[in-house]
């Protein structure tokens, strides 16, 4: 996973000093845009480390600065027992609408 920052969204985009954040399967690769939870902003994030859309975790976002970048450990989150597919592979948020998607 890697972070950039610009002032707008048309740029200049720098990337971050300590990048790459995270380069393991279990947490390197987003599975959804930020989500805002209560007084906390999480990160879905994919778990590949056994299989493609294998696990979908929380990372809450601890710090993000200049200098740093923290996450919490991935929370993992997963489809109740009426879900028909093998694995889950993203999760965003708007409003009141959630939508998943899988894999399998």
């Amino acid at each position: 996973m890697t972070v950039y920052s610009a002032p707008s969204l048309r740029g200049p985009w720098v990337a971050h000093a300590l990048n790459p954040i995270a380069v393991d399967h279990s947490a390197a690769r987003p599975g959804g845009a930020f989500i805002r939870q209560d007084d906390a902003v999480v990160l879905p994030v994919q778990n590949g480390s056994k299989a493609y859309g294998g696990g979908l975790g929380l990372m809450r976002l601890d710090r993000l600065d200049d200098f740093d970048v923290r996450f919490a450990p991935p929370r993992p989150i997963g489809p109740g027992p009426a879900w028909a597919r093998t694995g889950i592979h993203t999760l965003n948020r708007a409003g009141n609408v959630e939508v998943v998607d899988s894999t399998g």
